[in-house]
């Protein structure tokens, strides 16, 4: 059987990664760092990885301010 196309909302919840990931790496900040920022564990850091549409309005502003990236350029992945 082929493989499905990935959902609109599965390619999101990629973008949404990957500018935590690339701010993370810009920023030469580890995942622990990205935990006490988010005020989470870091197993829940790497759960929020695995499951996006899991972030909190909270945890995403958390990250926002540590990456020193604008929240909305951090979900849509657009420049403000």
């Amino acid at each position: 059987m082929p493989k499905l196309r990935p959902s609109a909302a599965d390619l999101k919840n990629r973008a949404v990664v990957a500018n935590i990931k690339y701010g993370m790496a810009m920023a030469d900040i580890d995942p622990t760092g990205l935990a006490l920022a988010m005020r989470t564990s870091l197993k829940t850091v790497y759960s929020r990885f695995k499951h996006p549409e899991e972030f909190r309005l909270r945890e995403l502003q958390a990250v926002s301010e540590k990456l020193h990236i604008p929240l909305e350029q951090l979900i849509t992945g657009k420049s403000a």
